[in-house]
């Protein structure tokens, strides 16, 4: 939704994140050629949840896993996407 889009950002240019609520998926677009690091911040609440909860991103396409807290992902986690893809987080309370 539009009126989300300053509640999830990407700190560098040429990143898209994308959220879709329903099924608690966090997305983001790379447009560049190479595997690209950055901090994605992305209000709990648009993922329906709360924002003191403890999460799990689970890498959809890596398969690893990590421990966040709501506030934290608020803040800005350090996520790296692969070339020219989408990576794809799984946000699980």
């Amino acid at each position: 939704r539009e009126t989300d889009a300053l509640r999830l950002e990407a700190d560098r240019v040429g990143l898209f994140p994308y959220a879709y609520p329903a099924k608690r998926l966090l997305a983001i677009h790379n447009s560049y050629p190479e595997p690209v690091t950055a901090v994605v911040r992305c209000d709990p609440t648009i993922l329906g949840v709360r924002p003191r909860a403890s999460l799990a991103l689970h890498g959809v396409v890596t398969g690893t896993s990590r421990r966040v807290a709501g506030d934290k992902l608020a803040a800005g986690v350090t996520l790296t996407v692969p070339p020219n893809g989408v990576g794809l987080w799984r946000i699980v309370e």
